[in-house]
């Protein structure tokens, strides 16, 4: 299954993980100028970080 592009994360951009049903793509919610975006991103391109 193949989806549409919604929005393109700029380099180092903080996610937040709402949901990982599966290891290769995460459900991850983003603030874009004050939205809130939900969406899938492909582990691949995502690095864990520490607070």
């Amino acid at each position: 299954m193949k989806s549409d592009v919604i929005l393109t994360l700029p380099k180092y951009a903080p996610v937040v993980v709402l949901g990982k049903e599966d290891r290769t793509w995460l459900y991850v919610r983003y603030e874009h100028e004050g939205f809130l975006v939900d969406g899938y991103v492909s582990t691949k391109f995502l690095k864990k970080i520490r607070k």
